[in-house]
């Protein structure tokens, strides 16, 4: 399957993406763990398409920005980080230096900045410029997680351990941060350790939906299936949808439970009926259990609700085989 809609949603909102830090980089802007300064309609505009990775709706978003939204230290961050999204690191560097020139320690200039430098490989100015934003903002949890990810890249998993656990206890056992925490264990292979923390974020009565499904997510990737439904239950029982009964049901086939997985996907059906690939991946069941009928007829609902879809190939194949199969 596809990576959930709420996984999305979740790495979104905290800006994780690809880099040379061991296969993932700190939050540029993590709005879950951070409160951002109010700003006008524009400015807030723009910074939802930059997260969302909108490269041409930022642009038009800048366009409309006034001449004091431009000039105003979030602005001018936010026109760098556009830059990124084009590929112009060395512009968006140079804005993230003015602002700091102007106002040292600003907290999105000191963050972005240092994940532009970690991304140039520069680990020993990227943590210099979150130091230097920590000497401002003391113990902020986003560069305190920023910081933990440039040591995980510069001297390895023991200090950025200890780094990690700083930043969760700054931000008062954030999801995020220990998620994030959780993902730099599984990279340093230690997949045990990875599981005690997100077990913690799985039971904590404080974590979001978006949290709990990739704790959920990530436990399912460790094959911790039963421990991985913990944290799916929480999530059906505050947002329930297709793709979360789709996490729900590759957990019981882990678990070997064929009919339960069947009953899973009928039941995001049932929540959201128009998601197509539920009838795909149910089509994939039913075919397991040689119910080559009910599965045809889920493949065809699958190419009614998305006859382009980027399953309709594989499901227009496995129809032909199916017809072939029953013409025996």
């Amino acid at each position: 399957m596809t990576t959930s809609r709420i996984h999305y949603v979740f790495i979104a909102a905290v800006g994780v993406a690809a880099s040379s830090c061991g296969g993932s980089k700190p939050p540029v802007i993590p709005g879950e763990i951070h409160a951002l300064p109010s700003s006008g309609l524009h400015v807030a505009a723009l910074r939802t398409a930059i997260e969302a990775g909108q490269g041409d709706e930022a642009d038009n978003l800048v366009k409309q920005l006034t001449p004091a939204e431009k000039a105003s230290f979030s602005g001018r961050v936010l026109i760098g980080r556009v830059a990124e999204l084009h590929g112009a690191g060395t512009d968006a560097k140079n804005a993230y230096e003015g602002v700091l020139g102007d106002e040292p320690g600003h907290l999105e200039a000191s963050l972005a900045l240092g994940v532009r430098l970690l991304e140039e490989g520069d680990t020993k100015a990227a943590l210099a410029v979150t130091d230097r934003g920590l000497g401002a903002h003391v113990n902020e949890p986003s560069l305190m997680l920023n910081r933990a990810y440039i040591v995980l890249a510069s001297d390895g998993f023991p200090l950025a351990s200890e780094a990690f656990l700083a930043a969760e206890k700054a931000s008062g056992g954030s999801g995020v941060v220990r998620i994030s925490f959780a993902s730099a264990l599984v990279k340093s292979s230690r997949p045990k350790e990875a599981i005690e923390v997100l077990n913690r974020v799985a039971t904590d009565a404080r974590s979001a939906v978006g949290e709990l499904a990739e704790a959920g997510h990530e436990l399912r990737q460790l094959s911790m299936f039963a421990a991985a439904l913990v944290a799916f239950d929480r999530v059906v029982e505050r947002r329930d949808g297709g793709e979360i009964r789709v996490e729900r049901a590759l957990c019981k086939l882990g678990l070997r439970d064929g009919e339960a997985a069947i009953k899973e996907i009928e039941a995001g059906i049932r929540v959201e009926p128009t998601w197509a690939p539920l009838y795909f991946y149910k089509g994939g069941r039913l075919a397991e259990g040689h119910r080559w009928k009910d599965a045809f007829e889920a493949y065809e609902k699958y190419l009614l609700l998305a006859p382009g879809g980027p399953l309709a190939d594989m499901a227009k194949k496995r129809l032909r085989m199916i017809a072939a199969t029953l013409e025996k």
